[in-house]
């Protein structure tokens, strides 16, 4: 019996210690996987020769859709979305990213699905992002009127350029559009 009880001792102890190389295995390849992941800090620069201006973009599918209601509502979001993102600041500390835009006004994007509110031109978006491979956070927000807007960040290679493509859902009033902005880092 005592034989038995030592056995069944050691037999946990071999399955603890295996377990623990298995965890402490996982959390080093998350850290790695971290640690390969960009850093989006930095001052950056709309480049407007390489960037889709989204005005052109809203009345290009307008126009292609006839019209309808709503145009002027969204020219002023465009404006000012065009003023705002001329510039961009932002600080990364995995999971937070703030970014500050041109009109001193931030946001704050969690790549662990927290959720936020931004506040823009005129509308309470509710959002949250998340890594989607090791190169490219997602964010996807929408306004209690049921707007959804989805936005992709990216940098090249070199981290010297930050792609940030824009999807802006049409509902019904006003078509989707997407549009890509590139950002220099200065």
């Amino acid at each position: 019996m005592r034989t038995e009880n030592l056995k069944r001792k050691q037999r946990r102890v071999l399955i603890g210690s295996a377990l623990s190389i298995v965890l402490i295995g996982s959390l080093q390849t998350d850290t790695s996987l971290a640690a390969d992941r960009p850093d989006f800090s930095g001052s950056w620069q709309l480049n407007e020769e390489l960037s889709e201006n989204p005005r052109d973009k809203m009345m290009e599918k307008m126009r292609g859709s006839g019209g309808g209601g709503g145009e002027e509502e969204m020219q002023t979001r465009l404006q000012s979305m065009a003023e705002r993102v001329q510039e961009l600041e932002i600080l990364h500390q995995e999971p937070e990213r703030v970014i500050e835009f041109a009109d001193g006004s931030s946001r704050t994007i969690f790549t662990d699905g927290q959720v936020v509110t931004d506040d823009f031109a005129g509308g309470v978006f509710e959002g949250k992002g998340k890594w989607k491979g090791d190169s490219q956070v997602v964010f996807k927000s929408e306004s209690a009127a049921g707007s959804k807007v989805t936005e992709i960040y990216e940098l090249n290679e070199t981290g010297d350029m930050l792609f940030l493509t824009t999807k802006m859902e049409g509902d019904g009033r006003r078509p989707s559009i997407s549009f890509r902005r590139v950002y220099d880092r200065s």
